[in-house]
């Protein structure tokens, strides 16, 4: 519910002491599906670093999961693709620009980037095509 969400959301901002914790906090509220919540409190600038590339990346994972959403698959291409850029060894990331793509049709692309995702973690990508 909505309120959960914000508490969620208050919580976090008291836990986060550095990158890594705002980093945790942000992909929980990505694998739960709280999108909304999660970029409130990425845009309350939790972090210590604001240099930190893992920060960018994040916050722009959060902006493709909301176009994607709105079914804006290309806006959600674009923004994996710039979280990619900023965390290019992340498997998640890879997944995510797979999913992205093979919504806009581009099956060869898809299957690039899913190929690179189960090359960085074989135990943990599941296919998305």
């Amino acid at each position: 519910s909505d309120g959960d969400g914000m508490a969620a959301l208050e919580i976090a901002r008291l836990i986060t002491k550095d990158n890594d914790a705002c980093l945790m906090v942000a992909t929980h509220f990505i694998n739960n599906l709280m999108y909304h919540e999660g970029m409130a409190f990425l845009n309350s600038k939790p972090w210590r670093d604001a240099n930190d590339k893992r920060i960018l990346g994040a916050k722009v994972r959060m902006e493709g999961f909301l176009r994607l959403n709105r079914r804006d698959y290309h806006g959600a291409v674009l923004c994996f693709q710039k979280a990619l850029a900023a965390q290019p060894d992340d498997e998640h990331v890879l997944s995510d620009c797979a999913f992205a793509t093979k919504d806009l049709g581009n099956f060869d692309d898809a299957l690039r980037y899913y190929g690179k995702a189960q090359q960085k973690d074989p135990k943990k990508s599941k296919p998305c095509i």
